[in-house]
């Protein structure tokens, strides 16, 4: 389908905006639309046609607008009868923002025929009308309602997620108690206090194979856990 409308806008005919004559030259102006989406392109084409050889000089910059992105094709020269010449550039133009917008060409340069005298091509701003895509919703027209939408399903969490930082927290607790026992500095009491909290890590983080049989009948009791 893209590459139908292409063909068809180039073989589309080319709408002539300004003609000049200076000296022994013809120069022309061109557009393939003066209304464009918003999405779309306009192409402009300068063309030159005068005695043999033509010199043109470009401006780096076609356009000082900032509300045009350009992009230059390659320049054509193609031979007339008479000695004669024809050259031709096209401007590819994007538009930035909708509704009319002007479109001002920088002067082009040119000599014709190995004449010393430069020429000054100038033309007039382009009026172009983007138009937007989406069309203007009616705001009286009835809609129909939106099902809410539902959230997906959180995982559940595997046991074994929690191993990790309940082992790590676990073996630090039991070397902490164990040296500081060792050196007398707490009694033995509180060395066991610090075994159940281990464990109590294991259970309120999920891991249901705590070794609930080897600890005292009150330890579960503390934490508001059945006894084993």
């Amino acid at each position: 389908m893209t590459v139908v409308c292409h063909l068809l806008l180039m073989l589309a005919p080319a709408l002539l905006v300004e003609e000049q004559r200076p000296g022994r030259a013809v120069c022309r102006l061109e557009i393939d639309s003066s209304e464009i989406s918003l999405s779309g392109e306009l192409r402009v084409t300068v063309s030159i046609e005068g005695p043999a050889p033509i010199e043109a000089d470009v401006p780096r910059m076609p356009t000082l607008s900032h509300d045009w992105s350009v992009r230059t094709l390659p320049p054509k020269t193609s031979l007339l009868p008479g000695g004669r010449e024809r050259w031709e550039q096209t401007f590819v133009f994007v538009p930035y923002q909708v509704g009319p917008v002007s479109l001002k060409l920088e002067p082009i340069r040119y000599r014709t025929g190995h004449e010393v005298l430069e020429w000054p091509l100038t033309w007039k701003p382009l009026e172009i009308r983007v138009v937007s895509v989406v069309r203007d919703l009616d705001r009286d027209a009835p809609r129909s309602v939106t099902d809410i939408e539902t959230l997906p399903d959180l995982p559940m969490g595997a046991p074994w997620r929690y191993f990790g930082p309940c082992a790590a927290v676990a073996v630090a607790a039991a070397l902490v108690f164990g040296w500081r026992w060792r050196t007398k500095a707490i009694p033995r009491q509180t060395t066991c206090l610090g075994w159940q909290i281990s464990c109590a890590l294991f259970w309120n983080a999920g891991w249901n194979y705590a070794p609930r049989g080897k600890l005292p009948r009150n330890f579960w009791r503390r934490f508001g856990r059945p006894a084993a």
